[in-house]
């Protein structure tokens, strides 16, 4: 009996401090983005000459068929933009199910889809860098990647983070 009951007291310090270490995480996270998307020292260089663009993967075809790809500075800039916008979306699905309690692939990848074109309409609103269709599609691949991710770590059978393909909260499963 003695031992069921030590078992008993370490569960709750243990959540505990699994939900602080997700809260930190979090913070972290989002902190991030919103300094990433809105504070980052490039974004407040000279204004660009366009402020959107909704010409899909039109800048970045012109640049790789301009052989600018070939040099050090910009094709570090390159990939940054291509492969930065997919990673930095990735962990949102993770978020959005673990805080707010959403178990539906389609509200997951609606949210995170809302989320990128909340962040591309502010960034056009206030004038920080150029809101461009290629980040929105590219922040949509990342949220898709951290779903499937998401869909290989906790199978449909897991009870805790359980996802279902309709539009039901946690609350309601």
């Amino acid at each position: 009996m003695d031992t069921s009951k030590k078992g008993n007291s370490k569960q709750p310090f243990f959540k505990i401090v699994q939900r602080v270490i997700a809260w930190i995480m979090g913070i972290f996270y989002g902190s991030g983005l919103l300094y990433i998307f809105f504070f980052a020292r490039r974004r407040w260089g000279p204004p660009p000459k366009e402020r959107i663009n909704l010409d899909l993967f039109k800048e970045k075809f012109l640049f790789w068929h301009a052989g600018a790809i070939h040099t050090k500075p910009e094709a570090v800039e390159f990939y940054k933009d291509l492969f930065g916008n997919v990673l930095l979306f990735i962990p949102l699905p993770f978020f959005l199910l673990y805080f707010f309690g959403m178990k539906s692939y389609s509200r997951l990848l609606l949210v995170s889809f809302i989320t990128s074109l909340a962040v591309e309409t502010t960034q056009f609103i206030f004038r920080i860098g150029v809101a461009d269709i290629d980040d929105l599609f590219l922040n949509t691949i990342g949220a898709l990647t951290g779903l499937l991710i998401l869909h290989t770590l906790f199978p449909v059978g897991s009870r805790q983070y359980r996802l279902t393909d309709n539009w039901q909260t946690a609350d309601e499963l």
